[in-house]
């Protein structure tokens, strides 16, 4: 049994980005490859950490190594790591209320080459300066786009564009609470103005008098 040395990890070409895009959100889930070049388990100088991109909701270690632990939009791996490959499956939701969203993950560790899979749906298109290499392809019968591209160096981050992403206005449902907001304000108006029946048997009582 080796005893852990001091060492680095990096991604390996098999970690991927994947994403599913739905009503008002996209799902997103990192597999990430963490490689250990060595013979002997290493553990790097700090805690690998990955802080999710900003507007990044419920995010969730989903497998992989049980030293992976999310705590709010940010997931931590401890060493040390075995040789070899070590995975880590990340979730969480990105809501967008347009067609368009931008959104950018930093990357702790280097990667030789990455990959981003997204559903195809409607006219949805992916675009990313650090992916060029764009295409669809289908798989099991669903249309997806596959960016894919050089190595990004530890510390660089991927930025993705995604457009076209089918979605509801919101205008009608603003409409729909303001009118709302009205009813209940036109409602509570006159509830105080309407006249209590006691003021009423007391007007016509007055009115009898007079007569």
């Amino acid at each position: 049994m080796f005893q852990p040395v001091a060492g680095n990890v990096v991604f390996g070409d098999q970690t991927r980005v994947i994403i599913e895009p739905g009503e008002d959100s996209l799902q997103v889930y990192y597999l990430l490859d963490i490689q250990n070049s060595a013979r002997s388990p290493v553990s790097p100088p700090s805690t690998l950490a990955l802080d999710m991109p900003t507007g990044a909701l419920s995010t969730t270690v989903l497998g992989g190594a049980p030293q992976a632990v999310a705590r709010g939009d940010r997931v931590t791996v401890t060493g040390p790591f075995s040789p070899g490959r070590t995975s880590v499956e990340v979730a969480f939701r990105m809501p967008f209320s347009s067609g368009d969203l931008t959104f950018e993950q930093k990357l702790p560790l280097s990667v030789p080459g990455l990959a981003v899979l997204m559903k195809k749906v409607g006219d949805a298109t992916l675009t990313s300066a650090q992916l060029p290499n764009v295409q669809e392809r289908e798989f099991d019968g669903e249309r997806y786009v596959l960016a894919q591209g050089p190595p990004i160096p530890a510390g660089g981050a991927l930025a993705l564009q995604i457009s076209g992403l089918p979605h509801r206005s919101p205008v009608p449902r603003q409409i729909a609470l303001a009118l709302a907001a009205v009813m209940v304000a036109g409602g509570a108006w006159a509830a105080m103005r309407r006249p209590s029946r006691s003021a009423d048997a007391a007007r016509l009582k007055q009115l009898t008098g007079k007569r």
